[in-house]
Formats: C-alpha cells, sequence, structure tokens
C-alpha cells in the first residue's frame, strides 16, 4: 500500500457513495500510508482506525478473509507452475517466470474466489457487529457460540497440498506454512527513487514480438497470437464498455494452454518412416 494509493481509493469510494446517495463508516488500522491528503476531507466516506493491539482481533481481514484469499491465490500460483513444469518435461523448455500481468491475474482470480458467505462469517467472528444486525444474520440460539465453517469451495487448503506434492520439491512444505510463509513481510515501505529506476530500466524488453498475418489456415502458434490480442484488447476497455464476463476470459486463456499442450505433443509424434527405410521395389 502506498498513500497515493489509498487516496485515489477513498476518493473513488466517495464519489461512488455520494452519487448513491449514502454515507458509510471505513474502518482501517493505523498503517502509516492511510493518511489522507491535507486538505482532502470525504463527504460520504468517515474514517474510523481501529486501537492498536486490537487489530487482529477486531478487523475482518484478519479474522479470516486475507488467509481465504492469500490460500486461493496460492492455489492458484501453483497450479500455473505445474502446467509450466509439464510443459518443460514435455518440450524441455524452460518456463517463463512469474510477471506482474501474472500476478494481477492471479489475484483477480483469487478475489473471485473468496466467498461472500467466508466475508460474512469473518464480521460476525469479530463481534464488532451491533445486536441488532446481528439478528438478522444468525438464530438467537447461535449467538454467542458461533464458530465460522468455511464452504467447501472456499477452503483450498487440501487442493494445495496435493498441487505442492506434484512439484519436484526435496522438502515440501506444509500447504498451512506455504499459505502463511510471508505473514511477516513488511509490505508497506515505500521504495526509493533508485530502486524504482532499476525496477523500471532492467524490465525484459524481449517480451514483445512482431506478429505477422497469417494466410489460411490458421496454425496453432498464430491462434495463441489472437488469443493474447483479444485479452489484451479487453484489458484496455474502459470499465462496462463490453458485457463480457469472467468465465469467457479464462476460457479464452484455458484454449491457449491446450493449443501449448497439443503443439507440442504433436511436434513429439513421428511416425514409423522415419526408422524404417523400404528397399526399392525390384
Amino acid at each position: 500500500m502506498q498513500s497515493s494509493i489509498f487516496n485515489h481509493y477513498v476518493q473513488k469510494l466517495n464519489l461512488q457513495m455520494r452519487r448513491a446517495g449514502r454515507s458509510i463508516l471505513l474502518l482501517l488500522d493505523n498503517s502509516s500510508t492511510h493518511t489522507l491528503e491535507e486538505g482532502y476531507t470525504p463527504s460520504n466516506v468517515q474514517l474510523h482506525f481501529l486501537s492498536p493491539n486490537t487489530m487482529a482481533h477486531l478487523q475482518p481481514c484478519d479474522a479470516g478473509i486475507i488467509w481465504s484469499f492469500k490460500a486461493q491465490y496460492k492455489k492458484i500460483f501453483c497450479e500455473d507452475r505445474i502446467d509450466a513444469f509439464d510443459i518443460f518435461l514435455e518440450s524441455d523448455v524452460q518456463p517463463n517466470p512469474i510477471n506482474i500481468k501474472d500476478a494481477i491475474d492471479f489475484t483477480t482470480a483469487a478475489w473471485q474466489n473468496v466467498t461472500s458467505k467466508t466475508i460474512r462469517d469473518c464480521w460476525i467472528k469479530t463481534g464488532i457487529l451491533p445486536d441488532e444486525f446481528l439478528h438478522e444474520l444468525l438464530p438467537a440460539e447461535e449467538l454467542g457460540k458461533f464458530q465460522p465453517q468455511p464452504e467447501p469451495d472456499s477452503d483450498p487448503i487440501d487442493e494445495i497440498q496435493s498441487l505442492i506434492n506434484r512439484l519436484p520439491l526435496d522438502q515440501p512444505m506444509d500447504a498451512r506454512e506455504y499459505v502463511m510463509a510471508d505473514d511477516e513481510l513488511i509490505a508497506t515501505e515505500m521504495p526509493t527513487d533508485e530502486e524504482i529506476i532499476a525496477a523500471v530500466t532492467n524490465r525484459d524488453c524481449d517480451e514483445t514480438e512482431e506478429t505477422v498475418l497469417a494466410p489460411e489456415p490458421v496454425s496453432r502458434a498464430q491462434a495463441s497470437v489472437f488469443i493474447d490480442g483479444i485479452l489484451c484488447f479487453l484489458e484496455q476497455q474502459a470499465d462496462g464498455e463490453f458485457a463480457v464476463d469472467d468465465s469467457f476470459v479464462w476460457g479464452l486463456k484455458k484454449l491457449r494452454k491446450e493449443i501449448g499442450f497439443k503443439d507440442i505433443s504433436l511436434r513429439r509424434q513421428v511416425t514409423l518412416d522415419n526408422y524404417i527405410s523400404f528397399p526399392p521395389p525390384q
């Protein structure tokens, strides 16, 4: 998080609430980046900071929402690396490293897999909701003894462990340990100007390749390029300009992956004529 990103988010949220005629309370932890620009006071969003040393108990994100998101992200990450490893075994081609674009795509898919039930249960678990609101969510006999139960699809820990076991690791990590491996990392420090310049100047410029128009029929390689072009086009459009749901986008990505596997498979197939030479007819 950066203060500039935080301010942009609050301003956009405030605009949405003002258009909807709503006023809301935004609960925040005491991160140093949660600071509004001097002179700016949102009209429809009131900021309230949780008391120090209480965030782990009162913040719904810390009550399980972050864990659920990270578990979904790392499940998707493992699936991608296993696919890359399979391609390596088939074609001896070194897999491409994960880049920022991949991480953004994984993040989008992971957040979509966090269920509304998980979010609701984490809010209830903190105990900060007023009683009259809780009665709308839970029967009276369940209040006070509520224990959130994840939905089968929202807790992928067993699936993550299965994926980890498939990776070529000498000492595979426990799935829960893997999900929480970066919990102690500091993610709020600002990079220096030198670090920003180094990150920009060291980018790999070889990722851009010229696309040549293909004659009929379309090859598998060309089909992959066309799919990449469609995905790039959709990402560059303004929100809501095209009514394309996420299943269509992930379907294109799945098709691109299947084309890659098919291409590898066909390159490995050879006929017996490559190995057997018949004598000429007498």
